[in-house]
């Protein structure tokens, strides 16, 4: 198979252009398809790329809906619309179905023919199974079979570890190591991070010099201090390298055009079970949609099958479960895909690494959406919630609100629930990230919930005399601001004000004055933080 990004490469898709979801470029495309109306997804088998002129595309929203849903269903590995007659521009609906589950939407004019882009497509995946089997004949069988049959990254190092006899490291592009092995009667002592380190300046300036590189390989021959030479396997997606396979042992005999075939197709096999990773992330993540989909947009028949696919997702039966949202920046009701995607790696990484916490973190209706589990009690769970805004405060800034925590999975959209209840009033009342909890902020829901701007500032008005609001007010309704701050503290009140503290107590007859209360008074103190908070209620 190729991806779409191979595909791209393509002379006869010079003209597409990816218009969205270029998360999912390394999709692996089957086969190409042409679609002919919104029953498409009968004739498919996944993996497909998908062509249409938008004839027949559904004009319906539901109907459009349900066919997208349907395409995801599939894994389709992209849908190529061909645009200047029956769709002048692809649909708004596809172009967020494509960001949101990473599966490219692409566009190219109507006026270049289905059948030389579904032709050159095919034929290259052809000519790489081709070339794959002309591999697999050339090299020993049980080599082939065993590498074939590694299914993961460890295995095939070690298969090639103990053929070459030598060390085989695997790293990502940015050289971060995958795994390593060594060969069974090799005890000898090696720094894999050293030996990569004393390479990677050769290494880099070999990829830029070759950077317009096609070739789903290229090996690079290196001389080390403790062994004769060794070799560098660039592996390949389209024109982008994805790993590096390192052999630190390599010897150079009259062997070497057989070798090179094998290192070739143990590229092909490590290339593959990383384009298969990339699919299983894919799934997963489609399930994790599925499940936000149950919880949030069809309660009623959620606790008969939400469980079963959370325990797909590896999370079982807890004590505690808990529905949280991710907003990004407090000033603004969305961000872009880009950046959301990035912090949904970073939540998603932290949660694989954390104890006693289980969940997953995606994108859902344009938000990050959190669901945890865990058998820790309450206040450890919070504390560990908090230590995860911590963690992802240090590259961005951003809030974390949680809704109530609930002993059912099921019931995580009344927490979800609780959790967009405190979006509104978070983002009136604090202008600091944090991480807000529903059950702290009730008092607030109730009070503030729902309330519009003009209830807001008649309410402040009836609570707050007019002199208030007036520019010879201004000084006495900043100075009740800073007492309300620093917690009605005369002291650090006039220290934050920078006056004296006769000035404050003078300032302070003439506020209760106004008010007709007595501001050491707990009811008086409560109904002026009221009308504060009102006060960033009404813009």
């Amino acid at each position: 198979m190729i991806t779409v990004e191979e595909s791209l490469s393509l002379s006869e898709l010079s003209s597409v252009t990816v218009r969205s979801g270029q998360g999912g470029l390394s999709r692996r495309v089957s086969w190409t398809h042409v679609m002919g109306g919104n029953k498409i997804a009968h004739f498919l088998e996944g993996g497909e790329l998908l062509l249409t002129s938008g004839k027949g595309w559904p004009n319906n929203p539901v109907l459009e809906e349900d066919l997208l849903q349907s395409l995801l269903n599939h894994q389709v590995s992209g849908i190529i619309f061909a645009t200047g007659h029956y769709l002048m521009d692809c649909p708004p609906a596809a172009i967020d179905f494509g960001d949101n589950h990473s599966i490219p939407i692409l566009e190219m004019p109507f006026d270049v023919p289905f059948v030389k882009v579904t032709k050159a497509i095919n034929q290259l995946i052809m000519n790489k199974q081709f070339r794959k089997n002309e591999l697999m004949n050339s090299i020993s069988p049980d080599l082939t079979e065993d590498l074939k049959s590694s299914g993961n990254y460890k295995e095939t190092c070690r298969i090639l570890a103990s053929y070459f006899n030598s060390p085989v490291i695997l790293t990502t592009s940015d050289q971060k190591i995958l795994t390593q092995a060594i060969p069974d009667d090799n005890h000898s002592k090696f720094n894999p991070l050293l030996l990569i380190k004393n390479w990677s300046d050769k290494l880099d300036h070999s990829i830029s010099q070759d950077n317009s590189s096609k070739q789903a390989t290229q090996i690079i021959y290196f001389t080390n201090p403790e062994f004769q030479s060794g070799v560098a396997v660039l592996l390949y997606i389209g024109t982008d390298v994805w790993g590096i396979l390192w052999l630190p042992n390599f010897e150079k005999d009259g062997e070497q055009a057989k070798e090179f075939k094998i290192l070739e197709y143990t590229s092909s096999v490590l290339t593959d079970l990383y384009l298969k990773q990339k699919e299983i992330a894919a799934k997963l993540k489609l399930t994790q949609f599925e499940v936000l989909e149950l919880l949030f947009e069809k309660s009623e028949i959620a606790s008969s099958i939400v469980e079963g696919k959370l325990n797909n997702l590896g999370l079982k039966r807890s004590k505690q479960w808990i529905t949280g949202i991710v907003i990004t920046d407090l000033n603004r009701q969305s961000s872009d895909a880009q950046k959301l995607s990035s912090i949904r790696e970073k939540c998603q990484s932290w949660l694989n690494d954390s104890e006693g916490i289980d969940g997953f973190c995606q994108i859902y209706q344009q938000q990050l959406v959190l669901i945890i589990s865990s058998d820790l009690d309450i206040l450890q769970l919070k504390d560990n919630l908090k230590k995860m805004h911590m963690y992802l405060k240090q590259t961005t800034s951003l809030t974390l609100l949680f809704g109530g925590i609930k002993t059912e999975c099921h019931s995580l959209n009344q927490s979800y629930d609780d959790a967009k209840s405190l979006s509104s009033i978070v983002r009136t009342l604090y202008s600091e990230g944090g991480a807000y909890f529903s059950d702290e902020l009730r008092r607030e829901i109730l009070l503030y919930q729902g309330i519009t701007p003009e209830q807001a500032n008649e309410l402040r008005r009836a609570i707050l005399p007019n002199e208030f609001f007036s520019q010879r007010g201004e000084i006495l309704y900043d100075t009740l601001k800073s007492l309300v701050i620093n917690d009605f503290n005369r002291e650090k009140t006039a220290e934050a004000l920078h006056i004296h503290r006769n000035t404050l107590r003078y300032r302070i007859e003439k506020i209760e004055e106004l008010l007709q209360c007595r501001l050491t008074s707990s009811r008086c103190q409560f109904w002026v933080q009221v009308a504060l908070d009102l006060g960033a209620l009404t813009s």
